[in-house]
């Protein structure tokens, strides 16, 4: 199949790169369809993309990740802007990870359900396990994916945000990040994996 189309909506280099690594990472071990498998396995490696490609080649690349994307979650990266590329405009729940994807949705059970195809590259998880917690507790699952790396997130209408992570999140990536964030207020809660989660009130709060 070739897909060689103007992209309707730019994906920066950084973001694209990001994709990228993602969709590779899912691809190993997953039973794709040849096709979609075949497409991933030619994407440029993330290094390339971010040192080498011009624009209109990013373009073109954009929307091949974008048509894989779809055909693996079901949703286009830039759908009603669920996955966010400009954080000025963030309001109500997410989750945050690494890479620097964000997922934006109902609730943060939901969040998980519907991009469950995609979590397992994201924070290397197993998606048998995932499976499992999704079909438990949503407490349970949330603290599943808090432990293994995601960000819990939410920002309210007067741009106060809270956080809640692991301790590795916390020291790794995730307060440098959220340093960078411009909100009135910014708690971020650092909860104990070895006690029992109890939603937001878990964690001990530090403001910056």
């Amino acid at each position: 199949m070739k897909i060689i189309k103007k992209a309707n909506k730019e994906i920066s280099s950084d973001k694209l790169s990001s994709y990228v690594e993602s969709l590779i990472a899912f691809s190993n071990g997953s039973d794709l369809d040849p096709e979609i498998n075949k497409i991933i396995k030619n994407f440029p490696t993330p290094r390339y993309i971010q040192r080498e490609m011009l624009k209109s080649e990013c373009a073109v690349l954009s929307e091949m990740v974008r048509y894989v994307w779809k055909q693996i979650t079901g949703k286009d990266l830039l759908d009603e802007s669920k996955i966010i590329e400009n954080p000025d405009f963030l309001l109500g729940n997410y989750w945050m990870f690494q890479s620097g994807m964000l997922l934006h949705g109902i609730n943060h059970f939901t969040i998980i359900k519907q991009y469950q195809n995609i979590l397992p590259s994201l924070i290397n998880i197993n998606a048998f396990t995932l499976q499992e917690y999704l079909s438990s507790e949503p407490e349970k699952l949330i603290f599943y994916i808090i432990k293994n790396g995601g960000v819990r997130m939410f920002i309210n209408k007067n741009r106060r945000a809270i956080f809640q992570m692991s301790p590795e999140s916390y020291g790794t990536w995730a307060k440098e990040r959220i340093k960078k964030y411009d909100f009135h207020e910014k708690n971020l809660k650092i909860i104990d994996l070895n006690k029992e989660y109890d939603g937001w009130n878990s964690g001990i709060t530090i403001k910056i």
